[in-house]
C-alpha cells in the first residue's frame, strides 16, 4: 500500500547527475478536484478489460490504490542528455573553462554549461514570474506543485508501476516484467525478497533448469496473467483522448523549453569563483533531437509491451491447454484456459492500434 501523504520530487539521474529531480507532487489533499481515477472498470476480473477514467474509485479499489501520475515520465526527460551524448558519438567539445585545452565529451560539456554552481539566472521569456538556472527552467516545464497541476491525474498503481514506468525506462533489455525469479538478499533485521519471474508463475519452479520442482497452480499462473492485464491497461491508458492531450502537451513543452534554452545558453556563461568567465554553450540542435529521441522512446515502448504480451500469452496458453503437469483440477484449468483466450483476443485487437501521443 503507498502512503501517498507522503510525497517527494520524482526521482532522476542522468549523465552522471545523480539527483536531477523534478519539482515535487502536489499533496493528495490539494489534487484538483477534477483530477480523474483512471483504471480498468473491473481491476479485479479475470476477463473484463475495458479501461476508463472516471470521477472516483474503481469498485473494489480505494484512493491507496492510486499514484499521482504525471503523464510523461520524468524519468525521460532526465535521460535525454545522455541518449545525446550516444547520439553524438566520438565528437568532442571545447571545455568552458578556458584554462582547460582538451576536448570533452558532450555529458562532461552539457554540465559545465548547464549545471552546478554559479549557474546563471535568467527569465526565458518576458513574462516569466521569476529568473531560474537552466536546470530549474527544465524542472518548471515539467508537472509539479502549483505548475501545471492540471495535468495530474489518478491511475491505478498496478497499472502505472511497473507496467507503464517500465516501458519508458532506459534499460535493457527491452521487457517489462522480468523473465527470471531473482533474490534479493535483505539487510539487518529484512527478510530476502524473492522476486518470481514470469515463466515460474506460468509453467512452475525449476530445479537444474530441467525437472519441475513445483508444478503451476492456477493461483501462480493467474498473477502472470494479471500482471499482462497491467500492460494492456497502460496502453489503453496512453491512449485515451484525455491523456494522450496532456501527453502531447508535455512533450511539446518540454520540447519548446529545450529549443529555448538551447539558444540562451549561447548568451549565458557561467563564472567562477574566481569570477574568470567560462565559455558560454553553443547551441546544438535540442529540439529536433528530442523529437527523435521521443520518437525513439515511444517505439521501445511499444515494443517492450509487445514482447511481453506475445511471449508469456503464447506460454500461458501452451501450459494451461495439456492437463500434465499441473497442480490444478480440471475444472479449473478449463476456465483459466478461456480466460487467457479472452486476454488473447483483447490483445489481438490492440496490439497493431497504438501511435505515438503526440501525433
Amino acid at each position: 500500500m503507498l502512503d501517498l501523504e507522503k510525497r517527494t520530487p520524482k526521482d532522476g539521474s542522468g549523465c552522471g547527475i545523480a539527483k536531477f529531480n523534478a519539482l515535487d507532487y502536489p499533496e493528495p489533499a490539494n489534487m484538483p478536484a477534477k483530477a480523474k481515477f483512471y483504471h480498468h472498470t473491473e481491476p479485479t476480473a479475470c476477463d473484463a478489460f475495458a479501461f476508463t477514467g472516471a470521477a472516483k474509485e474503481a469498485r473494489g479499489l480505494t484512493r491507496t490504490d492510486y499514484q499521482v501520475e504525471h503523464v510523461l515520465e520524468w524519468q525521460v526527460v532526465t535521460k535525454f542528455f545522455e541518449w545525446v551524448q550516444t547520439k553524438k558519438g566520438n565528437e568532442r567539445f571545447d571545455d568552458p573553462d578556458p584554462k582547460k585545452s582538451k576536448k570533452i565529451a558532450f555529458c562532461p560539456y552539457w554540465k559545465a554549461t548547464w549545471e552546478g554552481a554559479n549557474s546563471p539566472v535568467f527569465k526565458l521569456k518576458p513574462d516569466d514570474k521569476k529568473e531560474l538556472n537552466a536546470m530549474d527552467h527544465l524542472k518548471y516545464a515539467y508537472p509539479g506543485k502549483g505548475n501545471f497541476e492540471e495535468e495530474f491525474v489518478w491511475l491505478h498503481t498496478a497499472v502505472n508501476s511497473p507496467a507503464k514506468a517500465q516501458m519508458w525506462t532506459t534499460k535493457k533489455p527491452d521487457t517489462i516484467y522480468g523473465d527470471k525469479t531473482t533474490k534479493k538478499i535483505g539487510g539487518k533485521g529484512k527478510a530476502d525478497k524473492i522476486s518470481t519471474g514470469m515463466t515460474d508463475l506460468i509453467v512452475g519452479t525449476k530445479k537444474a533448469g530441467k525437472i519441475p520442482q513445483e508444478r503451476p497452480t492456477v493461483d501462480s499462473a493467474r498473477q502472470a496473467y494479471f500482471k499482462l492485464k497491467w500492460i494492456l491497461g497502460a496502453r489503453m491508458y496512453l491512449k485515451n483522448p484525455e491523456i494522450k492531450a496532456i501527453f502531447k502537451k508535455q512533450k511539446e513543452r518540454i520540447g519548446d523549453v529545450l529549443d529555448a534554452l538551447d539558444v540562451a545558453m549561447e548568451k549565458q556563461p557561467k563564472k567562477k569563483t574566481t569570477g574568470d568567465v567560462m565559455g558560454a554553450w553553443k547551441k546544438q540542435g535540442l529540439k529536433a533531437l528530442w523529437d527523435e529521441y521521443m520518437e525513439e522512446k515511444f517505439a521501445t515502448a511499444k515494443k517492450r509491451s509487445e514482447n511481453d504480451m506475445d511471449k508469456y500469452l503464447r506460454l500461458l496458453e501452451g501450459k494451461w491447454s495439456q492437463k500434465k503437469d499441473l497442480d490444478a483440477g480440471e475444472n479449473d484449468r478449463v476456465v483459466f484456459l478461456l480466460q487467457i483466450r479472452k486476454l488473447k483476443t483483447a490483445w489481438a485487437a490492440e496490439k497493431n492500434s497504438w501511435t505515438a501521443p503526440w501525433k
